[in-house]
């Protein structure tokens, strides 16, 4: 059998080993001979976005660096053997719903930008009904059906319940199948991207960017109608043939019907959203935009946003400096900017370079101007800008992150600092008595490490009564050093005291990211030695936990144990792509993998228990990796509140890992999220 094929880059060492992997997946021992060919064309395996009918795959530099490359070009592989597409038929427009309460449905919507409908789409595989009207009418008719599929499915529904009131069953969401499946394929799950890929579809999107613009401007009210019509009725029909070819590929994976579940809880909290104190995100602004002025005052370039501007400076100031030369490629740039690193000479002005000069007189002024300057932007003018009456509108991802977690944009409510001035932006949305509840697992990701790695030891310090977890692992990673010597110390030296506990911290925190002694002791400002001691000497202290480490590990650089890397809810570290290059940062990947997708979970299963038995007059407002945010607008329903949470939350933790380790939680209740009581 011939495979022909088209790259724009030349196939690598490392390239041509995957490439064989997957081959050998779909056709195992059978010879293949590979053509390359100067044109894409049908057929055609083509290394990157090609001609209309060739089998697209990754790009050469993706294969040879993409987590889950093995597996994409086993389904490139697989769509030349046996090539799958069947187009949509002719849609019907406005037709009655002709549809039972129990068929199974896929469906998709275009909107304007101001959220409002332009069409509707349903297929139940066999016929298309696109509506351009009456959407309230098709809302009713899909209301009572509950195998309903989408892909995003939690913005459409969200969309259609703005437009007509009717909230809709998520059934089947094919992006989170298609994620569950491969974790680490962020930004390859547009509908189109998977559907050429898993199903050989055509590119039926390729003209709607030329009438719509690209990225947050994208406006699908501009494409003509029947156009539009034609591209809603692909988007479900591919919708529906990806339910086809992902279900029994996840119906029995429990990480997919637990995201399915958990994408309700994270649409309740887009719906409902969270409340903003507009008066002082207004004063934030101002003292924000003074902050600014002050230290641009002291700078001596004309833009300090301007990375050129500012290497200049350096170099003025006597800072060794070099720009890349003109005519050298990326590449060779690259490889000389390693070389000039080593040597002293800064050709960057990121922060970590920059963090290293303050010894320059503008420079604290250029990172205080920074800081302040991206504050101000991203939770001040983008609030001002963005919120609705007040309300903030977020927007959650299940299937944001490779280590499981969720994420969120407007607001980005897992990376807000915790800077008072910032979390007290969000409030009650009762101005007047209204209530802020955040519920923070304690050490969270810690007990889970304590109960995956099986170290009885560390599990002791987590039981109810015992100290802080810090202040109890001192005297482990500081053996010359008692429990009450330390506390001793907190009374009589308590600047030397704390010293010791943010260098243990640091070491404990950065091993969830295999940070290793030099970057810590670079960090702190102390010796390689010393930062190296600290971390040998905690690990010795759990011995269950350093081999469960050792094993993870192994696990992340070996296929074949590739199941140990698996969570309690049946999440998978994907890696498929391991060389010289990435090898120490799968490592670190893999080590962060566990505990932050374990302890996610905990957190949003909670949240999904909690949801219903909420009093009238509480809502939930907001996710964090470990917390959850509660607006009482009620305050008469506060104690019922607590009781809830004191009850489910650690409940959460007890249904996956038994009573071992308690799952502790701290509630903080306030005026808002930065000013507790």
């Amino acid at each position: 059998m011939m495979v022909r094929y088209y790259s724009e880059h030349p196939l690598t060492g490392t390239a041509l080993a995957v490439i064989r992997e997957a081959k050998e997946n779909v056709f195992g021992n059978q010879p293949i001979d590979f053509a390359e060919v100067q044109t894409p064309g049908p057929g055609v395996l083509c290394f990157g976005k090609g001609h209309p009918g060739a089998v697209e795959t990754l790009t050469i530099p993706q294969v040879t660096t993409a987590p889950f490359a093995v597996s994409a070009l086993t389904e490139a592989f697989m769509l030349i053997k046996n090539p799958r597409v069947s187009l949509p038929p002719e849609a019907d427009i406005n037709p009655d719903p002709w549809w039972d309460f129990d068929t199974v449905l896929a469906y998709d919507i275009e909107n304007a930008p101001d959220g409002s409908l332009l069409t509707v789409a349903v297929t139940d595989g066999n016929r298309i009904g696109v509506w351009t009207q009456d959407f309230e009418e098709v809302a009713r008719a899909l209301a009572p059906c509950y195998y309903l599929i989408g892909h995003g499915m939690k913005y459409d529904t969200k969309v259609i319940e703005r437009n007509t009131g009717t909230t809709l069953a998520q059934f089947f969401d094919t992006m989170i199948a298609r994620y569950t499946l491969h974790p680490a394929s962020q930004g390859h799950l547009d509908l189109e991207s998977v559907a050429r890929r898993v199903l050989g579809a055509p590119a039926w999107e390729a003209d709607i960017k030329k009438y719509t613009g690209t990225g947050d401007n994208a406006d699908y009210s501009k494409v003509p109608l029947p156009r539009l019509v034609e591209y809603n009725a692909a988007d479900a029909w591919y919708t529906f043939l990806l339910y086809l070819h992902l279900k029994p590929l996840v119906e029995h994976n429990p990480a997919f019907w637990f995201t399915m579940r958990t994408t309700w809880t994270i649409s309740h909290i887009e719906r409902v959203g969270i409340a903003i104190d507009l008066e002082h995100v207004k004063r934030l602004s101002a003292e924000l935009e003074a902050e600014t002025a002050t230290h641009r005052a002291k700078l001596p370039m004309d833009n300090p946003g301007s990375w050129m501007q500012v290497l200049k400076a350096l170099g003025e100031a006597g800072v060794p400096v070099e720009f890349k030369p003109k005519g050298m490629s990326t590449p060779q740039w690259k490889s000389r900017k390693k070389m000039l690193t080593r040597k002293g000479v800064v050709t960057g002005t990121d922060e970590k370079t920059l963090s290293k000069l303050t010894h320059i007189e503008f420079v604290p002024d250029l990172l205080a101007w920074r800081k302040a300057t991206k504050l101000r932007s991203t939770y001040c003018e983008s609030y001002l800008a963005k919120h609705e009456d007040g309300i903030l509108y977020p927007t959650y991802n299940a299937h944001g992150t490779s280590t499981g977690r969720l994420s969120s944009s407007l607001p980005n409510f897992q990376n807000v600092p915790r800077d008072p001035r910032l979390r007290s932006i969000f409030v009650s949305r009762n101005r007047e008595n209204g209530l802020f509840v955040a519920a923070d697992y304690k050490n969270a990701e810690l007990r889970t490490m304590a109960m995956l790695s099986g170290d009885e030891a560390m599990q002791a310090l987590f039981q109810p009564g015992m100290p802080d977890y810090f202040d109890s692992t001192i005297p482990v990673a500081f053996p010359e050093v008692t429990y009450d010597d330390y506390m001793a110390l907190k009374e009589s030296d308590p600047d030397e005291a704390k010293e010791m506990r943010t260098l243990l911290k640091t070491v404990i925190f950065g091993l969830s990211y295999n940070r290793q002694a030099p970057a810590i002791a670079e960090a702190l400002g102390v010796s390689v030695e010393y930062a190296q001691s600290v971390i040998d000497n905690y690990l010795n202290g759990f011995p269950k936990l350093k081999a469960w480490r050792a094993r993870v590990e192994e696990a992340a650089l070996n296929p074949d144990k590739r199941d140990f890397l698996v969570t309690p809810f049946g999440k998978r570290f994907e890696s498929e792509v391991v060389t010289d290059n990435n090898r120490q940062s799968v490592i670190n990947a893999a080590l962060a993998f566990l505990p932050q997708s374990t302890a996610s979970d905990i957190c949003v299963d909670a949240a999904s228990r909690i949801l219903p038995q909420l009093p009238d007059g509480v809502f939930l407002v907001g996710l964090v990796h470990d917390m959850h945010g509660y607006d009482v607008t009620d305050p008469d329903k506060l104690p019922e509140l607590v009781a809830i949470l004191e009850r489910e939350m650690p409940a959460a933790g007890a249904r996956v890992f038994g009573d071992a380790v308690p799952f502790m939680v701290d509630i903080e209740i306030g005026r808002s999220w930065g000013e507790h009581d």
